[in-house]
């Protein structure tokens, strides 16, 4: 395991987990790292395991889905320790614990699950000057945060 705050999620060009010193941190699969990402960037206060699996594994019958959560879980643990807390009901990362390092150009481009298209066209939307802001934003995130398929339909379609 390693110590607190010595990790760090890049997140762009290309999504990895790195310790202190640079080295890679090899987790069991690409999902573990989707699933580390998801939680680094959700509220502090954490999210329910039933919106991660919904969300990690879109179109995947739910109890699957949680089984799949389950064993992510293990292996994050594996390397963040007590820095992952989880009960029956919600996972979070300890506040500090994994510092996240993007880039609006290149975030997670591995990953096509709806929520990452959503956040990465989000990226790229903050990015631009003032005046090419679409007012429809709003309601993307709204619906991002209600539902990634149907925020990313919105952000197609303006």
């Amino acid at each position: 395991m390693v110590g607190h705050a010595a990790l760090v999620l890049r997140l762009s060009p290309s999504t990895c987990l790195r310790d202190d010193k640079g080295g890679d941190v090899p987790l069991g699969t690409k999902k573990d790292l989707l699933v580390l990402a998801y939680l680094a960037l959700a509220s502090p206060a954490g999210v329910s395991r039933s919106r991660i699996a919904q969300d990690c594994w879109p179109g995947v019958i739910v109890e699957r889905a949680r089984a799949s959560l389950r064993t992510s879980l293990h292996c994050l643990r594996i390397h963040l320790g007590e820095q992952l807390e989880a009960d029956r009901e919600s996972v979070r990362l300890s506040p500090g614990s994994v510092r996240v390092v993007t880039d609006p150009g290149g975030f997670m481009p591995e990953f096509t699950e709806p929520w990452v298209r959503v956040k990465r066209a989000r990226l790229v939307l903050d990015h631009k000057p003032a005046p090419d802001i679409h007012p429809i934003l709003p309601a993307v995130d709204y619906l991002a945060e209600k539902n990634p398929v149907s925020g990313l339909k919105l952000l197609q379609d303006a």
